[in-house]
């Protein structure tokens, strides 16, 4: 998962690879039944103790996609509950036919969770991308929740909310577990659910390399 809040920590780098793919659950096992799949890829690095680099990348099986280059820097105190970091970078994006360069900022809030099932975490992510052409904004928040009940278990449920420009805002759920299968090698799986702007359902398959 992306560091958020938290940064990487000077030279370490993390990998991580998904693929998803969803369709409307009305129409399953009828010939309108249609899936539509993205992929995304995602690394950081920690270039300090409060400065990461990361590259987020993802297309989908219609062409569209984006890519952004990015630089994470944690603000405030070490050693209270409350993390926070500010993002700020650029890249492009694909609509359709177009492509059009595009300047990301964000934030996120994080903080450390004790709970009788274990250790966890809770964390917030606002995000706006400013297309330079067309002067468009996309606006995206992911709110996550989750604890690690084992020490290569971690259960973890996202939300996913936003808006693109000519498109309802949209809402999803994405419940998912990740396990760890080797030392800085674990393997997610989730099950995105539209609740607003769609009701699309689908699986998430990932993994996540750190060294």
């Amino acid at each position: 998962m992306a560091a958020g809040a938290w940064a990487r920590g000077e030279g370490n780098t993390f990998v991580a690879l998904s693929y998803k793919i969803e369709g409307d659950p009305q129409t399953l096992g009828t010939p309108e039944f249609d899936t539509t799949g993205y992929t995304s890829l995602l690394v950081e690095r920690g270039l300090g103790p409060r400065l990461t680099f990361g590259l987020d990348a993802g297309i989908g099986d219609d062409g569209g996609g984006t890519a952004i280059a990015y630089l994470s820097r944690t603000v405030g105190p070490d050693d209270g509950p409350h993390r926070f970091a500010l993002h700020a970078g650029g890249g492009t994006m694909r609509r359709g036919d177009t492509s059009e360069l595009l300047a990301y900022v964000g934030a996120s809030w994080g903080r450390g969770l004790d709970t009788r099932w274990g250790s966890g975490w809770a964390a917030a992510d606002p995000m706006l991308y400013y297309m330079t052409q067309t002067g468009d904004v996309v606006v995206k928040t992911d709110v996550t929740v989750g604890i690690s009940p084992s020490d290569k278990t971690k259960v973890f449920v996202q939300l996913q909310a936003g808006q693109y420009p000519d498109a309802d805002a949209y809402l999803r759920i994405v419940p998912s577990m990740s396990y760890n299968i080797g030392e800085g090698r674990d393997l997610e799986v989730g099950t995105p659910m539209g609740l607003v702007g769609g009701n699309d359902v689908g699986l998430k398959l990932g993994a996540w390399l750190s060294f």
